[in-house]
């Protein structure tokens, strides 16, 4: 009776000496997932509690470059703020590269002042992509973007350099109100 305890015993402890061993190899295979620091980014100032969010549904540029969400605030008299919600698995190197390009549609064409705008029945602007946190998330800021309405049929974002369009890919946002 005793040899057969001591057998078991001992088939037993080799059995979960085994086990623990393939669960390392497990672990060691897994991939790792980077974490971004976000304490390397200024921290994006003045930005109030309560956001206006236009976009929440995740967009893929390109597999380095996606955003999870888009919300605006009002800065002033016909001024407006966005923010561009990184998402965590975006490329900020290959988005260092980049230049963000934002045109509005807006559905009063009498506050487009210059002859550009008014050909083209739109407003548009370009802006270097820096880095900032908010509430432990990275973002992009468009700041001071002046315009005297808050609604508008389109807007469009997206990501260019010498080469053009990243992707040819540009989020489509319909009939905004901010």
């Amino acid at each position: 009776m005793r040899i057969i305890a001591l057998i078991a015993i001992t088939v037993l402890f080799f059995s979960c000496k085994n086990e623990t061993k393939k669960e390392v190899a497990v672990e060691e295979n897994m991939p790792k997932t980077e974490v971004v620091e976000t304490d390397n980014f200024p921290k994006l100032e003045g930005v109030p509690q309560s956001l206006n969010y236009i976009f929440d549904e995740g967009y893929l540029y390109s597999q380095g470059i996606q955003i999870s969400e888009v919300a605006s605030y009002r800065a002033g008299e016909n001024n407006y703020n966005f923010v561009i919600y990184l998402d965590k698995d975006t490329d900020l190197e290959e988005l260092e590269k980049m230049t963000l390009g934002f045109v509005v549609y807006p559905k009063d064409l009498s506050v487009l002042t210059t002859a550009k705008e008014k050909k083209t029945k739109s407003k548009a602007s370009g802006y270097s992509p820096e880095v900032y946190t908010l509430d432990n998330s990275l973002v992009l800021s468009i700041k001071d973007f002046k315009i005297d309405t808050n609604e508008f049929n389109l807007i469009k974002l997206y990501f260019y350099n010498k080469n053009g369009v990243l992707n040819d890919k540009i989020l489509k946002l319909s009939n905004v109100k901010l």
